[in-house]
């Protein structure tokens, strides 16, 4: 009991000699934040955003600081949405191939799917599909995305896949032929042709 007092003096010491943004990743790496942020205004929100905003990708990357950044999202104040949505569409590869980016991108998707400049970041999903299939987290991103969809953009979006299927497997096909029609002496093939 007197080791964990004594502990406790020493945080609180520590915790008043630090800056205000090293305060607020301290409370959210402790778990103090999460409590606090159901009962701040907006204002004492955006002060808070303000102060976490250098440390986005620790907080993302985070299990306790994607959380923080899910409960201020949830509270529709345009500044701190259109921030993160910014940094979303510059980190969106790194995110969804992370465990707790992961989360995030996951919660992000769910909250503001209708957002028109998220769904523009998402689209990179489209053009990377067989690299983030081949990865052990993306998948259940690119599934929660597909979840979203309107069905006539999920149609596109299923054709979209398949038609990378058949187009991966026809060159696959080709590439199991081409040392045979080589032997044969068939000219090489370029780029174009293929």
């Amino acid at each position: 009991l007197l080791a964990t007092t004594q502990m406790n003096e020493e945080a609180a010491l520590d915790e008043s000699q630090m800056t205000l943004s090293e305060q607020a990743m301290h409370k959210t790496m402790t778990g103090k934040l999460q409590r606090h942020i159901r009962k701040m205004n907006d204002e004492e929100k955006i002060t808070l955003f303000r102060q976490l905003k250098s440390n986005l990708h620790e907080l993302a990357t985070n299990v306790f600081g994607r959380y923080v950044l899910v409960l201020l999202l949830k509270t529709n104040i345009i500044a701190i949405v259109d921030a993160l949505i910014s940094y979303f569409d510059k980190r969106i590869m790194d995110l969804i191939t992370h465990k707790n980016g992961l989360l995030l991108c996951q919660n992000l998707i769910d909250l503001k799917f209708k957002d028109v400049r998220l769904r523009r970041s998402l689209k990179r999903i489209d053009r990377s599909l067989k690299e983030l299939m081949a990865d052990e987290i993306a998948p259940s991103v690119i599934l929660i995305y597909a979840n979203q969809l309107p069905s006539s953009d999920l149609e596109d979006f299923v054709e979209f896949l398949a038609t990378k299927v058949r187009k991966r497997r026809a060159l696959d096909r080709l590439l199991a032929i081409a040392p045979a029609l080589e032997a044969a002496g068939a000219a090489p093939m370029s780029e174009d042709d293929i």
